[in-house]
């Protein structure tokens, strides 16, 4: 493919995580250990918060606008606590956050075959760019960074950043502003069948799927990064 721009997602393409964490785990690894435990009667009851939020903000309009993790806890420490003390409730919001982010961090890594890969992209002349969901402001540069894989990449957008999440166009088309090119001048990788595949389509994106668990045999796609040289 002769493009000027290879867009990624991050998480569980460029970035793999030794657990992935459903639903319950994102909710388990923010409350526990944080130090401010005291506040619920148990862990099911901030369960049944955490999961409130979820449900508020899956139904809240306009759809696919994206809200950071510190603006999700807030709305489940105000369930539990109120609003009328919204310094001492930001405090608990940092602890949670603080919690959550050092176990996310910790489980992190990046298969060496994804290094080889995006080292040989980048000795090809590609530009290479990371648009990916987040919830954590600062979060995916912070990661990207850590594990030594940042310099392969022009900028990096995240929904937390721009506002609106995958697959809301104005995301895409805001790496489209970054990288100064059309969306037919762009590849975009990632392996979510919908977000990453389906959607830049829509666009006017080339697309290939990371596909690692071979869901999608009729879909133009990888099932491993070694697989990266077919196409570039």
């Amino acid at each position: 493919m002769s493009n000027r721009f290879i867009f990624f997602d991050c998480m569980e393409t460029l970035i793999d995580m030794t657990e992935i964490p459903d639903q319950r785990m994102y909710a388990l690894w923010a409350f526990k250990e944080s130090g401010v435990e005291k506040y619920w009667d148990s862990v099911e009851e901030f369960m049944a918060d955490y999961l409130f939020m979820r449900k508020y903000l899956k139904h809240k309009e306009p759809f696919h606008k994206e809200y950071s993790l510190e603006e999700r806890l807030k709305i489940v420490v105000e369930r539990k606590l109120g609003s009328q003390d919204p310094a001492h409730n930001r405090e608990i919001v940092n602890r949670l956050t603080s919690s959550f982010w050092n176990k996310y961090v910790e489980r992190c890594y990046v298969d060496p075959e994804i290094k080889l890969a995006l080292n040989y992209l980048q000795k090809k002349g590609y530009n290479m760019a990371v648009i990916s969901n987040f919830l954590v402001v600062g979060g995916i540069q912070q990661l990207l960074a850590l594990l030594n894989i940042d310099h392969y990449f022009q900028f990096v957008l995240t929904s937390v950043e721009e506002g609106w999440r995958k697959p809301h166009p104005n995301i895409y088309n805001s790496g489209l502003v970054r990288a100064q090119c059309n969306a037919q001048d762009v590849v975009f990788i990632g392996d979510d069948y919908k977000n990453d595949y389906l959607a830049p389509q829509e666009l006017g994106f080339k697309a290939i799927l990371y596909d690692k668990q071979k869901l999608y045999p009729d879909a133009q796609r990888i099932v491993s990064f070694k697989e990266i040289e077919d196409y570039f």
